[in-house]
């Protein structure tokens, strides 16, 4: 079964992100600490403990486990796949035993100049529309949350791919693309290389993500 995690730091503060740094591996500690500014630290170490939580949940001690495909995808040596996204103050993880994207984005009021990475359809599609923006951030996640779960680049093949449908074939593989309604102002999708059924979504409080901390 997919789970799905996220968790909101709109009222984290340094000092949280400080004690999570407390019980990351060094490396994750270091690579954290390049970020210039305070909320994406706090977002990326919020991303790195919604792992340990999900995996301390199952007795797994991820520690420096986490490796890196050639495109920057990262994994953990193991039968469960998992993928994390951050936007405005949201981060979500979601784990699968299947490849799995996610993708999430504040949807903002403008859109970006990024015709050149929308298939025809999506561009005729966002177009004929007047919401032109939520439309936007709809098709955009549904697209990043596929390239993110194939591991390809958003570069590489992202006009390709019709994602106003929720199944995109190809030869020798099928992805399935479902949007996620979790928090209001938000878009956001997942897909993997099988149905998606049944879920379990979850947010994960403050509280809940610092227990393993004391």
């Amino acid at each position: 079964m997919l789970e799905f995690l996220y968790c909101n730091i709109a009222t984290f503060s340094e000092k949280d992100l400080f004690k999570m740094l407390s019980v990351l591996p060094q490396m994750e500690q270091d690579g954290i600490l390049r970020y210039i500014f305070p909320k994406d630290r706090l977002l990326k170490a919020t991303g790195r403990m919604l792992l340990q939580h999900y995996f301390l949940k199952r007795n797994i001690r991820v520690g420096d486990k986490i490796s890196y495909t050639e495109k920057g995808k990262p994994f953990i040596e193991g039968e469960i796949k998992f993928n994390i996204s951050h936007s405005g103050s949201v981060v979500v993880v979601v784990f699968s035993p299947y490849e799995v994207g996610v993708d999430i984005e504040l949807i903002r009021d403008s859109v970006p100049d990024v015709k050149d990475f929308l298939h025809p359809e999506e561009a005729r599609h966002l177009a004929l529309n007047h919401n032109k923006a939520e439309i936007f951030y709809r098709i955009w996640t549904k697209k990043e949350a596929l390239l993110k779960a194939k591991g390809v680049g958003i570069a590489a093949e992202s006009d390709k791919h019709n994602c106003l449908l929720n199944r995109v074939d190809e030869t020798g593989a099928r992805w399935y693309i479902e949007p996620m309604n979790i928090m209001k102002g938000y878009a956001c999708a997942i897909a993997q290389n099988m149905p998606l059924g049944e879920k379990s979504i979850q947010q994960i409080s403050k509280e809940a993500l610092f227990r393993h901390t004391k």
